[in-house]
């Protein structure tokens, strides 16, 4: 706010900046996180042993995880996918992104009068993907 500008003008302002970030940096997937079959692994139904090794810090095959072989596959797949996106943000713009959510949290807000849900993974546990021997292997710091 500068000397002499009302409250109101101030956040005309800051409106006006916000908006023009929105085309620059394009949507929040953190804050609207949107759950895919290619850009997550659902582990809801996994195998209770696997699902202990990972939570116990432990490299876990996803096989070890997921025994269903359609399941399997999908999650390959998207496993492959998290790799590679999760590699790329590393090394091309430093950003450490490869992390296991529990879940969402799920609020609604009323800025500006508009109810807005946001879905943000919660409970984040950073996690390694490697590939070896044709299997996918995951651990959990």
């Amino acid at each position: 706010m500068s000397v002499g500008q009302s409250h109101e003008e101030s956040s005309i302002e800051l409106r006006k900046w916000l908006s023009g970030l929105k085309p620059v940096t394009g949507a929040d997937t953190m804050l609207r996180f949107v759950k895919t079959p290619e850009g997550s692994i659902d582990l809801s139904n996994g195998h209770p042993s696997g699902l202990a090794q990972l939570l116990a810090g432990r490299r876990t095959r996803l096989s070890t995880l997921i025994r269903d072989r359609q399941q399997y596959l999908v999650a390959a797949r998207a496993a492959r996918n998290l790799r590679s996106k999760i590699f790329e943000l590393g090394n091309d713009r430093g950003i450490d992104a490869g992390y296991l959510s529990c879940g969402t949290v799920v609020w609604t807000s009323a800025v500006g009068g508009n109810p807005n849900e946001s879905p943000p993974p919660s409970c984040w546990q950073p996690s390694h993907s490697r590939r070896g021997r044709a299997k996918t292997t995951t651990s959990c710091n």
